[in-house]
């Protein structure tokens, strides 16, 4: 139940990105000028590499990426987990864009999901699996081709992850238990080159 919850919010902000862009019919609220720049960041042969945390930073780490077409990014993310190296490469799709502004989705395979324990090694373990996430990238006014993104990230966890979680939750020894968040954030800042 409480993954199904999870999915619903993560379809819910899905689509109130798409929404964003609702217009009523009138062509008053249209506004051209907000679609004449064109973001550089979604031309095929940019490349970026940054700074931040989320999956598709691997972590506490870095991500570089290439678009392989316009508004298609090969991307991959290395950075520290909580328990050692994080890795996942993904593609993201630029589907919307206004001005400095721009909206994707993105799905990724690589580590989704970190148990560790103080004191219980034997609960310490990285597990793999595939991730989808949507967000946006806001260009920078001062840099071009630099951008803040932010987004948030659905993890598809295993079954061994929640065998592992369902034993650390009947462990004794074990007091101070957080139940992991089923959707993630994610942040950080890119430099184009």
């Amino acid at each position: 139940m409480f993954f199904m919850k999870s999915i619903l919010l993560f379809l819910c902000f899905s689509i109130g990105v798409c929404h964003f862009n609702y217009s009523q019919g009138d062509e008053q609220y249209y506004d051209e000028s907000l679609y004449e720049y064109e973001n550089p960041t979604l031309k095929k042969g940019y490349g970026s590499a940054g700074l931040g945390i989320g999956l598709n930073y691997g972590g506490f780490g870095g991500k570089f990426g290439y678009n392989v077409a316009d508004k298609v990014n090969l991307f991959t993310g290395i950075g520290y987990n909580l328990n050692g190296l994080g890795f996942n490469a993904g593609v993201a799709y630029d589907y919307f864009t206004i001005n400095r502004t721009s909206f994707y989705f993105s799905g990724m395979g690589g580590y989704n999901a970190v148990t560790a324990v103080e004191g219980a090694p034997e609960y310490t373990e990285t597990f793999y699996g595939i991730s989808f996430g949507t967000g946006f990238k806001m260009e920078s006014k001062s840099r071009s081709g630099n951008y803040w993104e932010f987004g948030i990230i659905l993890p598809i966890r295993n079954r061994q992850y929640g065998n592992m979680l369902d034993d650390i939750r009947n462990d004794p020894r074990i007091v101070d238990f957080s139940e992991p968040w089923p959707i993630l954030i994610s942040v950080g800042y890119n430099a184009g080159f």
